[in-house]
């Protein structure tokens, strides 16, 4: 049933440990999942990145602005937190529903890892 599917796509959310978000065309977070919530606790959605020196990054950079505007990206960003400075990976892709457009965002702490580097080799 569809109750039974929203519920399921919930519990999955839910479950990760990367951020997701969904953003409309028009730059509004139309879902976001708890570990998102955690990693930018009363953002709404909207937060703003910056460089790994810690300037800010041009509004036409912001991940959350590329992906509404349907781009389809991976990049890294830092951001000053109260448990100090995170770096973030974000990949993003476009995503079209019921001829609603925009981007879904699925973001990862990567602050361990040396700079630039996307993903770990597994072990």
């Amino acid at each position: 049933t569809l109750e039974a599917e929203r519920s399921r796509l919930a519990v999955i959310l839910a479950s990760l440990a990367d951020g997701v978000l969904v953003i409309d065309r028009a730059g509004r977070p139309v879902l976001t999942n708890a570990a998102f919530d955690r990693m930018f606790p009363d953002t709404g959605g909207n937060f703003a990145p910056e460089d790994e020196r810690g300037r800010p990054l041009p509004a036409e950079e912001w991940p959350q602005r590329r992906a509404a505007a349907g781009q389809a990206f991976t990049m890294q960003f830092t951001r000053r937190l109260s448990d100090g400075t995170r770096r973030f990976e974000v990949s993003a892709r476009p995503i079209e529903h019921d001829g609603q457009e925009g981007g879904v965002m699925v973001i990862r702490d990567v602050t361990g890892r040396p700079p630039g580097v996307s993903r770990q080799a597994p072990s």
